[in-house]
């Protein structure tokens, strides 16, 4: 009997080590969840990504590729651009504020606004300078 105890004590110690570590892994490493989330995506599995997302918003909540995940997972690209216009205003310096742009100025042309794709095209140039900027083509 004692010897059952020993061994639940310990599995239950490593398992909440484990737990622990892996939760201090994920925690230091918001972008490379998000990558993944993104390949699932690439690879057509968005209903398991859009099942992830709430605990990721609830633990990153201000992580511009986890906000940036949120707008590519939504289903209507209207509703993902105050996201993406959220990452390039408040994280210009993100990696994730010129994809994030890019989708603003793509969402903006195909729905025929032209104006809004080059205002926004404009604003790259100055909020994300690290970036590859584009030639005004609109």
């Amino acid at each position: 009997m004692k010897r059952r105890q020993i061994v639940r004590v310990l599995v239950v110690g490593i398992l909440g080590l484990f737990l622990q570590t892996n939760s201090a892994l994920w925690a230091q490493n918001a972008d490379a969840v998000v990558y993944e989330q993104l390949r699932k995506i690439a690879r057509g599995k968005v209903e398991e990504v859009k099942r992830l997302l709430p605990d990721l918003l609830l633990e990153y909540p201000n992580d511009p590729g986890v906000i940036f995940l949120h707008g590519v997972a939504a289903n209507d690209a209207m509703k993902a651009l105050p996201l993406y216009e959220k990452i390039v205003r408040e994280y210009p310096q993100s990696q994730w504020a010129d994809d994030a742009l890019w989708r603003i100025v793509q969402i903006y042309a195909v729905a025929g606004d032209t104006a809004q794709a080059r205002r926004w095209l404009g604003t790259g140039e100055t909020n994300t300078p690290a970036s590859a900027q584009p030639s005004s083509a609109l």
